[in-house]
């Protein structure tokens, strides 16, 4: 009980995310869930076409993003301890998005080891 007198909330602003044509608002880090959402949306709207992510083959594209996400929030931890600095900046890059766009391929999927970058 005495712990949690003595505990204070760390009040932080909510993070905002443009991306496909959308302000986003939610938890900055360390969760990972908008900065996760801003890199799969980036990924997506990096194909250039608004079919790009419909069907099947859309969906596999979407996996597929979802996969490097994941791997990249590996490298995310809260900014109080960690620099996180390259990585959030990296994830909300359209360039770093269609840097991984261009590691999708339409015909395949690949092991954990090609998603994961540590």
């Amino acid at each position: 009980m005495e712990d949690l007198r003595n505990y204070d909330v760390d009040v932080m602003d909510a993070l905002a995310v443009d991306t496909m044509g959308y302000t986003v608002l939610g938890m900055p880090a360390p969760s990972s869930g908008t900065l996760g959402l801003a890199l799969v949306s980036n990924i997506l709207e990096s194909y250039e076409s608004s079919n790009a992510a419909k069907g099947s083959l859309g969906l596999h594209r979407f996996i597929e993003a979802l996969k490097h996400m994941f791997g990249l929030r590996m490298n995310l931890g809260d900014p109080d301890f960690v620099d996180i600095s390259k990585t959030v900046a990296d994830v909300l890059s359209p360039a770093f998005a269609k840097n991984i766009q261009e590691k999708i391929l339409d015909n395949t999927t690949f092991p954990s080891t090609y998603y994961m970058p540590r």
